[in-house]
């Protein structure tokens, strides 16, 4: 019986992910820019985001919080990464509701503002999304 609990306590064991950042999911393939976010199951600690972008960039993205009275959306960040030169590729971002101090932030709703900033000696490109409100 002690087995069975411990074969069923590490199925169900839920990653704890130390620290937000941007990971290398695929660098392969050519992808175009693109933005995605998977939706936060009420009893999940976390959520992800992917991009691609096809050259290399700068990227910086922004959690911010939305006030559940005044909906209005927080003025700074509760997560801020900033990356530059990162190549062309598929990238994914785990959020765990830890601020960038590393402490739980209080449950509602939030969004990502995501900025990709391409510039060579020619010309520059700036894609900027935010996705959809994210319940957590």
């Amino acid at each position: 019986m002690k087995n069975l609990f411990l074969f069923f306590s590490f199925i169900f064991s839920i990653p704890v992910y130390s620290q937000i950042d941007i990971v290398l999911i695929d660098s392969l393939n050519k992808y175009n820019y693109y933005v995605e976010t998977e939706d936060a199951y009420p009893f999940s600690p976390t959520t992800d985001l992917s991009f691609s972008f096809p050259d290399t960039s700068s990227v910086t993205v922004e959690i911010y919080c939305i006030d559940n009275d005044s909906l209005q959306i927080g003025t700074e960040p509760v997560v801020f990464i900033k990356k530059t030169n990162l190549p062309g590729a598929l990238y994914k971002v785990n959020w765990n509701r830890q601020n960038s101090n590393k402490q739980m932030v209080p449950h509602g709703f939030y969004i990502y503002k995501l900025n990709i900033f391409r510039k060579n000696g020619i010309s520059e490109y700036q894609f900027l999304a935010t996705t959809k409100v994210i319940p957590l």
